[in-house]
């Protein structure tokens, strides 16, 4: 029996021996929860301005050091280590935390294994331990309106754990559908449904889920019940893989999963999305040496490396020939761009006569997220690494927006690598360096605070502000792919500190040492990146050539001119 517990995956709950324990003031259930779960010492100032930040300091200590007393009444005189300067919860007490356990049971299944790589007995248990820990969201229902610090604090702490329960609904999913039990399977696949039911990914597996096992008219309500959802908050229809599946389900076309030839679920995680060939054919399972997704033309081959500072990278290889390497840019998913409407022309476009070499940044896609350090030296260094680990010795070097300044400074400190330089929507300076008015300053503030607050809400109404930004004219299907990768791709937290970091961005004097022959290409009219920041661009790189291009998209739709304009030149320019 536990002594003493502390339940904050649903409402707070404090209990000794199964009794409930009493707090009656919401701060010092907070400090609770802040102490516990953060496990570590924090000064009495932090503390201080934290949960009492309207207070002069003297005010918020002595508030602090009342509510510390009541912790004490209520869990002992020996919980809380306290002196002058630091506070934290004596770990001795023997506290039993469920995010703890929760984190445990899914570090004990995950390690360092890729979510669908689990599928033993005891794994299984694991994860089912994990999602029964998992009631609710972290502190359902608790806020602290005068401590926005804990309350944005908390914010990403649930947005966290419910990353964390969505990588084991779909390592479970996916384990019961590997050993032939997608019966089993289908409880949490509402589950994760229930989480978001605009995810259409969901959906889908659901209606997977219901056809392999035998219920077809299930699998046939649960696509209408997709469109219906999607018409009625979105004002889309469902994605065209979606209505694929729902024509093989009609036709009676899904093969069930035998002898371990089955489709595999098109589900999606941190950095985790598998991919399919057509429905019912042999698919390619992750293997060791790397995922395997595939393309009508073109195959791609995911593969990992680590960065000297300890961050895991994911990058991609697909297509023959001559070897051009692309640097990472923002917003990326290695596995889901190959199969979205927005990027799958560019793979494919930039693959048909070379071998394109590409990465998911830190903190991104498929590459690691717990990561601290999002600086230009620490991108330029991931990108060493990826051409490290390939062996790579002269290449063209392709960088887009933000892209273009980890190129520039890769080309400037490795010019014996870099045999041509193309930037495409780029810029010398980041937008701190920008920014010459309050208000445009104020307008930096805004976005970032719309990215940290608005990213990781379950309705994509924040994140189609910066989807009509990359894409003004993208098509229903292009703009909810979008939305989707921003959603998958990353945090909210994440987000904002990388685009921070972008902001800080400076490469103005490093562009005029460049040597490479070099191909500058920017939309006339686009949103996200100013056309004047392109001309400067090549103004500042010697010998650079400017090609303006006609499109308002960041990000060059397929079916526009400018697409084959921008692929012509870029052939043009590395056969001359």
């Amino acid at each position: 029996m536990r002594v003493l517990s502390l339940s904050l995956l649903d409402v707070p709950r404090l209990e000794r021996e199964s009794i409930p324990l009493p707090v009656t003031r919401r701060k010092t259930t907070a400090l609770l929860a802040y102490l516990a779960v953060t496990g570590a010492a924090h000064s009495r100032d932090e503390l201080a301005t934290l949960f009492w930040p309207e207070n002069d300091q003297s005010s918020a200590l002595a508030n602090l050091r009342r509510d510390l007393s009541r912790l004490r009444e209520v869990l002992g005189s020996e919980a809380v280590i306290a002196d002058r300067l630091q506070v934290e919860l004596n770990p001795d007490i023997g506290l039993w935390l469920d995010v703890t356990s929760f984190q445990a049971q899914m570090q004990e299944t995950f390690g360092h294994s890729h979510p669908q790589e689990v599928a033993c007995k005891q794994c299984q248990e694991n994860l089912q331990h994990a999602i029964d820990l998992y009631r609710n969201d972290f502190m359902t229902g608790f806020s602290l309106a005068d401590a926005p610090g804990f309350d944005e604090w908390q914010f990403f702490q649930r947005e966290e754990f419910r990353r964390l329960l969505t990588d084991a609904l779909i390592a479970i999913i996916q384990s019961h559908v590997m050993q032939g039990e997608p019966k089993q399977a289908i409880t949490y696949a509402r589950r994760w449904l229930a989480m978001d039911t605009l995810h259409e990914a969901a959906h889908r597996c659901l209606m997977q889920l219901y056809a392999w096992s035998g219920q077809q008219s299930a699998a046939i309500r649960q696509y209408q019940e997709c469109r219906r959802i999607l018409d009625e908050e979105l004002s889309l229809k469902p994605e065209a893989e979606t209505q694929e599946l729902f024509e093989a389900i009609k036709a009676r076309q899904l093969l069930p999963p035998i002898g371990g030839e089955y489709p595999v679920l098109h589900l999606r995680s941190n950095g985790f999305s598998s991919s399919t060939k057509r429905y019912g054919e042999k698919q390619d399972l992750p293997t060791s040496q790397g995922l395997v997704s595939e393309h009508p033309e073109l195959s791609q081959t995911i593969r990992f490396c680590t960065s000297p500072d300890g961050v895991r990278l994911a990058y991609a290889v697909v297509g023959e020939g001559p070897v051009l390497v692309k640097t990472a840019n923002w917003l990326s998913h290695l596995e889901y761009d190959w199969n979205s409407p927005v990027w799958r022309h560019w793979m494919t476009g930039l693959a048909r006569r070379r071998t394109l070499v590409r990465y998911d940044e830190r903190g991104c896609g498929l590459s690691d997220w717990n990561v601290e350090d999002f600086s230009l030296d620490a991108w330029v260094q991931d990108l060493e690494t990826v051409v490290d680990t390939l062996g790579l010795e002269r290449f063209p070097l392709l960088g887009i927006s933000q892209g273009a300044s980890i190129a520039i400074t890769y080309a400037v400190r490795h010019p014996e690598k870099v045999s041509h330089l193309i930037l495409y929507g780029g810029y010398a300076r980041g937008r701190n360096f920008r920014a010459s008015t309050d208000e445009h300053r104020e307008e930096l503030d805004v976005m970032l605070k719309l990215i940290k607050l608005g990213w990781g809400k379950e309705h994509p109404a924040f994140r189609q502000v910066f989807s009509m930004m990359f894409i003004p004219e993208g098509t229903a299907e292009q703009l909810n792919a979008f939305n989707e990768l921003e959603r998958i791709s990353t945090t909210p937290e994440i987000a904002a500190q990388i685009v921070s970091g972008f902001h800080k961005i400076n490469v103005s004097n490093l562009a005029q040492q460049v040597i490479q022959p070099t191909l500058v290409l920017h939309a006339k009219d686009e949103l996200r990146i100013p056309f004047e920041e392109g001309r400067l661009l090549a103004a500042l790189i010697p010998n650079a050539r400017l090609v303006p291009l006609e499109s308002k998209n960041h990000i060059l739709l397929e079916d526009e001119p400018a697409w084959q304009q921008f692929l012509n030149e870029i052939n043009t320019f590395l056969n001359e």
